[in-house]
């Protein structure tokens, strides 16, 4: 799943100013989709790796698309999500083991159209899938 498709963009977060640098190369990866569906994209990249900073110290990401999906994965080295925290940590609202709001799987859960996770003690590896679709008036992503 990490190596469908093509390449859109890619890069590593170690401190939280690699975030918006993140948004950005998305962004302009994604330069014709519908303003509140590349929101929505860009919003969960800097919820996964908000995540990856803050329980594994830092992670890499890559965005590919293959036909009418864009997908995001954010791979970590950290310690991974503990079993007996990974229900609550994925599913219930507000919950952190950190200092936070303990709302970013909630987010990505709503607007992602898949979400994949594979987490152990070497690491955890997050995918995201979005169905897209142009821009009304446009028929590729590339124009």
């Amino acid at each position: 799943m990490v190596s469908e498709g093509m390449e859109l963009a890619r890069g590593e977060v170690r401190q939280s100013r690699d975030i918006p640098e993140a948004r950005r190369a998305m962004r302009e990866a994604l330069p014709v989709l519908d303003s509140r569906r590349q929101h929505a994209i860009a919003l969960c990249l800097t919820e996964a790796l908000a995540n990856a900073l803050k329980h594994a110290g830092g992670g890499c990401w890559q965005a590919r698309q293959s036909g009418d999906t864009v997908r995001i994965i954010v791979q970590d080295r950290g310690p991974g999500i503990k079993t007996s925290e990974l229900t609550r940590a994925t599913l219930m609202q507000h919950y952190s083991t950190k200092n936070s709001l303990g709302c970013g799987f909630t987010l990505m859960l709503y607007y992602a159209d898949r979400l994949y996770l594979n987490t152990g003690s070497s690491g955890t590896v997050l995918i995201l899938d979005f169905g897209i679709m142009p821009a009304e008036g446009l028929t590729g992503l590339n124009q």
